[in-house]
């Protein structure tokens, strides 16, 4: 399940680490939002960035994603806008929610797993690629492109030992050299 700041966050910046969170999770798992989810996306980026409105709109609609209800009750929480959240990621049982809100980061809940948009492409191995794209890390020597949730490089898509190398890679497991991939050119800030 992804918060809806970080879906407001990506529509706002579709090149951003949430946008490609969100592309990640729905070309490798199953997404599962709440109404009250797209509800609170809809409120936020009407008063906020209404010029936004219709790529949330296109966002939606090319999105692969499971709507489930939000449930009334159940766990509370400091902030009790984030409750119907959490209370529908427990009852669609999700593995994890990402999510930028310090109120779900500061939960230490098992399960649900809550993480912040890096700590996802962290975990996946792909916050390399992220940091080289967004020029967020000037001492990255490399460029790998992902678009549209899928791995491709100048339009060369990856095969599954590729795939592999970027995310152990990206978790620190394997240097660039020892990754030794074609496909990494030159980085150019």
């Amino acid at each position: 399940m992804i918060d809806s700041n970080v879906i407001v966050s990506a529509v706002y910046n579709p090149k951003s680490k949430p946008a490609r969170v969100i592309h990640h999770v729905c070309e490798n798992y199953k997404l599962v939002l709440c109404d009250y989810i797209v509800a609170e996306c809809y409120g936020v980026i009407s008063k906020k960035f209404p010029h936004h409105t219709p790529a949330f709109d296109r966002l939606l609609e090319s999105l692969g994603y499971e709507l489930v209800a939000t449930p009334r009750g159940g766990v509370s929480m400091s902030d009790p806008k984030d409750a119907p959240i959490l209370n529908a990621a427990i009852i669609a049982d999700v593995d994890i929610v990402v999510s930028g809100d310090k109120h779900f980061l500061s939960l230490g809940i098992e399960q649900p797993k809550v993480l912040t948009p890096a700590q996802y492409l962290a975990d996946e191995g792909l916050l390399f690629m992220a940091n080289a794209l967004t020029g967020q890390e000037a001492k990255i020597e490399k460029r790998v492109c992902q678009v549209c949730g899928s791995f491709a490089v100048d339009g060369m898509t990856l095969d599954e030992e590729q795939k592999d190398r970027l995310r152990r890679l990206g978790r620190g497991e394997i240097t660039l050299d020892e990754a030794k991939l074609e496909i990494i050119e030159k980085y150019h800030a």
